[in-house]
């Protein structure tokens, strides 16, 4: 027996649900409101829910909890991430786990592969496993964030007394020192 019988469901339960936690949070209604924020959140449930009953392993929704709490962490008001993009990162950060541990789990157990060959499967599938996550990050770094500190920053300056002014001496073939005195008269003028 290369695998348990417990991973299979679990990839497949983690892969169903990152991918629709993806679809969930695709459409722009999902990602404008508390309210509507709750749709990848129930889609993500009933994807765990249909799996585990598909399986008759009733523990694989003890397995989605991960992604409802860090929706719950999502939904306070200090984080700097959105519900959603809480809920989203959750449910690729336990695919992702599930996948490694489902194949660590078949190349550590198989005889059969020498020691190069799994060293170098096994490092194929981290490349492939956490190459994605750099951009995925930013990706959820501008829709995914509740604040942006710069930008709030900016906009709780107050406004300049006067603002600055811009004019373009446009020289056509007149000698740099004539240049410099309008430029200095121009400077003078308020």
């Amino acid at each position: 027996m290369l695998m348990p019988a417990w991973i299979e469901p679990l990839l497949v339960t983690t892969t169903l649900v990152a991918l629709i936690a993806l679809l969930g949070v695709v459409p722009r209604f999902a990602r404008a409101s508390q309210v509507y924020g709750g749709i990848p959140l129930g889609l993500v449930a009933l994807a765990g829910g249909a799996t585990a009953l598909s399986f008759h392993q009733l523990w694989l929704l003890g397995a989605m909890l991960l992604p409802g709490l860090a929706w719950l962490i999502g939904m306070h008001r200090r984080t700097v991430w959105n519900a959603w993009a809480c809920l989203y990162a959750a449910c690729l950060v336990q695919q992702a786990i599930a996948t490694l541990f489902s194949l660590g789990w078949v190349l550590l157990r198989s005889s059969e592969l020498s020691l190069v060959l799994r060293s170098l499967a096994w490092g194929r599938q981290v490349l492939a496993v956490v190459a994605p996550f750099p951009l995925t990050i930013d990706v959820l770094a501008v829709p995914g964030r509740r604040h942006f500190p710069e930008r709030d920053r900016m906009l709780a300056a107050p406004e300049p007394s006067h603002w600055p002014g811009c004019l373009q001496v446009p020289p056509h073939n007149e000698p740099p020192e004539l240049v410099a005195r309008v430029i200095l008269q121009l400077l003078r003028q308020q």
